[in-house]
């Protein structure tokens, strides 16, 4: 799955769909800057790896 707008952080209903082994990429802001984020479920709770920083429109409505 994959997220294309920059999120504060990523709408928990969206980490809840992954089943077990689904990945997740997600522009997250953080202190200022944005990073492009992959969160990876498993049995153990959810893994997170910030890949690079990147610049994407901000997400609106409620989970922006």
């Amino acid at each position: 799955m994959c997220i294309t707008a920059a999120c504060p952080k990523v709408p928990p209903p969206l980490l809840e769909q992954l089943a077990d082994g689904g990945r997740l990429i997600a522009p997250v802001r953080e202190e200022g800057v944005q990073n492009l984020v992959l969160f990876e479920k498993s049995g153990e709770g959810i893994r997170r790896e910030v890949i690079c920083q990147v610049l994407y429109v901000p997400l609106r409505g409620k989970y922006g």
